[in-house]
């Protein structure tokens, strides 16, 4: 095709495979309204694509958008993708659905590597695998999430916006904010989508992949239904940093994947479609593939159609060579590589003599995988790679139980450096482990949205160790909260604001420790450290605080403990270098050595508890003032 205008009349239904591929001069194409069913590579490479419209009705359409039209109900694999002059999209709401009895479909990378795409509206329920998979410039999508057979937009694919760097915007501009019918979020859904800082997850939300949001580096405002992949997650799956994965670029074993652990093997395979694009039209079964590194740094991917009984067969290669070059030191990597190829057709005659001809010269070549960078004089391609100065791999810890016992593993997470703000609000339970040693966090909340608490425990070592590597100043919980863990909130020492959330009074006062009303198990070590807190307000219902569970309150300045607590472990309040005044309430049975030790100006106490422990007020060298309900 050499025109930049094709019409397909409406007396055509549908369109063969690689209709229009590689057609690059065509801009325009106008779609009979009878057609449902774009196959496999219609479009594929139609770089110059800039426009869909329906024919004979164009009125209402603008000339710079695809639209896909209303009759479409299947979309095969990679039907638009490399249409590199797309700039708006328009997707009907019959996309995928059921219509007339027939079932709609969407194949993988649909619009994958339309990179210059800036803008999509989709109008139904449905997408695919890697839909818009390397869209670099794609900004802003919306979703209206019904279908024209009535099913709600519930599951966003695999892959779905991979690595579209400059998407800010999913329904609610400058936020991710997705869809309150969404149930399922498949692994590497938003992996290196790298532009966007708010993300704003439904109530409706089931189940999130692992590594869902992997490689999403400037992410710094999270509101999210639960933690980790499912609410009450437990394990490895019950980590926050679940959803951001192992590993910034490893996706799957997927043959079409342009998702690899180097850059190497990416650009392996788009040698390779480049090869397969220029052989001659025989079975895909039929070829044979190799690939060699030798001596000389090349590798050399061979595919043939040789087979011992075949007396006419194709042989193409590529010579590679890859360098690498880092621009701008934080976003990308341009790969340049230098290639040729080489391409022998052999027939035998009866006589069983051979010839071998080249049939395909170096100057043919006009394309090099996905790249439009490609130089047919120079031989070299570039291609864009995104990298990972804005991650810390962070090794967390996670238990797995297995009957009455149980075993702690390990596993290192990618977390981005920017990450801050955290709001959970329909949690039941905090994992083991679940935010632990996650850096940079300033403030984590939990609440649930219908005013209806269901967190009812915190685990134990649940934010081991935050603060000690960011700023985290402010942790809300709500009244529901009944057990506390051991070391769940272990020195996370630039906490100012422990309380109990509030949407009514979103402020907070500084330096306040406010336990949620329902707690009755507090722990040891569980507040260890806590060391700029000067109030602290206990629940009520708070029966056992376990050893070390309040030591280094180093600024407290008064302690009530409130009436049902019976038992205080050892060093539980020891060690406080601020004025200090205490009252004991009578419920007090089982107090553990040192349990007040080292509250070096504590000055007044009020008991009314007749038990005392081992060295209970030890190195307590201010104290002046002993009181007991029945003596003084």
């Amino acid at each position: 095709y050499n025109d930049t205008l094709h019409t397909v009349h409406n007396a055509c239904n549908d369109l063969g495979e690689y209709a229009f591929a590689y057609d690059v001069s065509l801009e325009t194409i106008e779609i009979s309204p009878n057609v449902t069913f774009i196959p496999r590579g219609a479009f594929y490479h139609c770089e110059s694509l800039i426009t869909m419209r329906n024919s004979g009705d164009s009125s209402s359409q603008e000339a710079d958008t695809i639209y896909i039209p209303a009759s479409v109900l299947t979309i095969e694999d990679s039907a638009f993708e490399y249409c590199k002059a797309m700039r708006h999209l328009v997707i009907p709401n019959t996309l995928g659905a059921l219509v007339n009895e027939k079932q709609g479909s969407i194949g993988t990378y649909v619009f994958a590597n339309c990179e210059n795409l800036v803008d999509a509206k989709i109008e139904g329920a449905y997408l695919g695998n890697y839909m818009f998979a390397n869209n670099y410039d794609l900004e802003k999508v919306t979703i209206t999430g019904i279908a024209s057979d009535g099913n709600k937009f519930e599951v966003i694919p695999t892959g779905a916006f991979y690595r579209c760097f400059s998407l800010v915007s999913l329904n609610q501009d400058d936020v991710i904010n997705i869809n309150s019918t969404v149930k399922t979020i498949k692994s590497y859904a938003f992996a290196q989508s790298t532009a966007f800082t708010d993300l704003v997850l439904p109530k409706t939300l089931e189940t999130i992949e692992e590594g869902a949001f992997s490689g999403c580096k400037n992410v710094t405002n999270v509101e999210i239904p639960f933690v980790g992949e499912s609410r009450g997650s437990t394990g490895k799956a019950g980590l926050f940093a679940w959803i951001f994965g192992r590993d910034l670029y490893y996706v799957g074993e997927d043959d079409r994947s342009y998702i690899r652990t180097d850059i190497t093997s990416e650009l392996h395979k788009e040698v390779e479609k480049t090869l397969l694009y220029y052989l001659p039209n025989v079975l895909t079964s039929s070829i044979k593939k190799s690939v060699e590194t030798k001596s000389d740094g090349y590798t050399y991917i061979t595919l043939s159609t040789k087979e011992s009984n075949i007396y006419d067969y194709y042989v193409i290669t590529a010579k590679v060579k890859e360098s690498n070059e880092v621009v701008n030191n934080v976003t990308t990597t341009t790969v340049i590589g230098e290639f040729t190829i080489t391409a022998k057709h052999t027939t035998r005659n009866s006589s069983g003599v051979e010839t071998t001809v080249d049939w395909l010269p170096q100057e043919a070549i006009s394309k090099i995988g996905a790249d439009t960078h490609y130089n047919s004089t120079s031989k070299k391609y570039t291609y864009r790679y995104a990298v990972d100065e804005a991650y810390s791999p962070i090794e967390q810890n996670y238990q797995i139980k297995n009957g009455a016992t149980s075993t702690i593993n390990k596993v290192t997470y990618q977390i981005p450096d920017t990450l801050r703000d955290i709001t959970i609000f329909d949690e039941s339970s905090v994992a083991y482990g679940a935010f632990y040693n996650i850096p940079f966090l300033t403030r984590v909340a939990f609440y649930n949205i219908d005013d209806v608490d269901t967190l009812s425990s915190i685990a134990p070592y649940a934010f081991y160790q935050v603060s000690t590597l960011s700023t985290l100043s402010t942790v809300l919980l709500p009244n529901s909260v009944e057990t506390i863990g051991e070391y769940a909130f272990y020195n996370n020492n630039s906490v100012t604001r422990f309380n109990v959330y509030n949407p009514l009074s979103p402020i907070y006062p500084n330096y306040t420790f406010v336990m949620p009303a329902s707690t009755t198990f507090v722990g040891k070590h569980a507040f260890d450290q806590f060391k700029l807190i000067q109030n602290v307000t206990l629940s009520n219902e708070l029966e056992t605080i376990e050893e070390y569970a309040f030591y280094h309150f180093e600024a407290l300045t008064s302690l009530v403990v409130t009436e049902k607590v019976k038992n205080i472990g050892k060093y539980a309040f020891a060690y406080n270098i601020s004025n200090l005044t205490l009252e004991l309430p009578e419920s007090l049975t089982d107090i553990g050595d040192y349990a007040f030790a080292y509250n070096y100006k504590l000055q007044d106490v009020t008991s009314r508890s007749l038990h005392f422990g081992n060295y209970m007020f030890s190195h307590d060298y201010e104290l002046k003032n002993f009181n007991n309900n029945d003596s003084q």
